[in-house]
């Protein structure tokens, strides 16, 4: 079974209704995608990237009898590397993503960069 959330919040939401206790190998797997949108005409060079955050998780049941994925996805905006410099996609993940690291500490977890694929 695999369990997608659109956000941090409701991505959290569903590993403390789990219970943190029952988060396999107590890691979340955390990353930023960088996904190129818009090229300078003329040439290779990238100059928009659209960011999304990306968590997963395996969770072991409350009642022991097994496991899901818990997956997370969430766009976090776009990053310019043109004269303007703007990374507010990267900011905005940053932030979500010490969200996600602040949620391990208080409850005895661990981030790691990846994605779990099954």
């Amino acid at each position: 079974m695999r369990i997608t959330c659109d956000d941090v919040d409701d991505f959290l939401v569903n590993v403390m209704e789990e219970g943190p206790d029952n988060v396999s190998q107590k890691v979340i797997y955390v990353s930023y995608i960088k996904k190129p949108i818009d090229a300078s005409s003329g040439t290779n060079f990238v100059v928009k990237l659209g960011i999304l955050l990306q968590a997963s998780v395996v969770m072991n049941t409350k009642d022991g009898e097994g496991q899901y994925l818990l997956e997370m996805g969430q766009h976090c905006g776009f990053d310019y590397v043109d004269k303007t410099q703007e990374f507010k996609g990267t900011e905005k993940a940053t932030k979500l993503k010490k969200q996600i690291e602040d949620f391990c500490n208080q409850n005895g977890l661990t981030t790691r960069p990846g994605v779990i694929d099954m």
